[in-house]
């Protein structure tokens, strides 16, 4: 399903956003806070070939974030998978991505301490994936 076929009105508001962000020298399209993509869950199908078309007309990879490890096999297409703050101790998570040869970009929660978050990363490295970009999402 191509972006015009989902909705012409949203396809040309996204290929003009993706356009605009790639001349911002915006790095990636990311799908959005996962608060806000819980309730398009069902959606989820729908929307990420947008995603994906914008990729291809941009360049820009897509980021997006994985909450559960039994939707990893719904992340094929996306180049950058987020884990939330909130999944920065989800160690199970944290073993299963360090077999997935995709970066990984691992937030870092607000009471987290750094050794915390570096630990974090271990997980996903100790498994052979050593793609681990860490964001630093505040601290107080």
């Amino acid at each position: 399903m191509t972006m015009q076929e989902l909705s012409p009105q949203y396809a040309r508001q996204a290929e003009a956003v993706s356009r605009r962000l790639r001349e911002l020298r915006h790095q990636a399209l990311t799908e959005g806070d996962p608060e806000r993509v819980q309730a398009l869950r069902r959606r989820q199908q729908e929307l990420r070939p947008l995603l994906q078309e914008a990729r291809e007309e941009t360049g820009l990879p897509i980021v997006t974030e994985l909450m559960n490890i039994k939707h990893l096999p719904l992340f094929d297409n996306v180049d950058v998978i987020q884990i939330g703050a909130r999944n920065m101790q989800n160690f199970e998570l944290l073993k299963e991505l360090g077999k997935v040869n995709k970066p990984i970009l691992l937030k870092r929660g607000l009471a987290n301490t750094m050794e915390e978050w570096l630990m974090s990363a271990e997980y996903i490295m100790a498994g052979g994936n050593e793609q681990v970009i860490l964001c630093e999402r505040g601290i107080r």
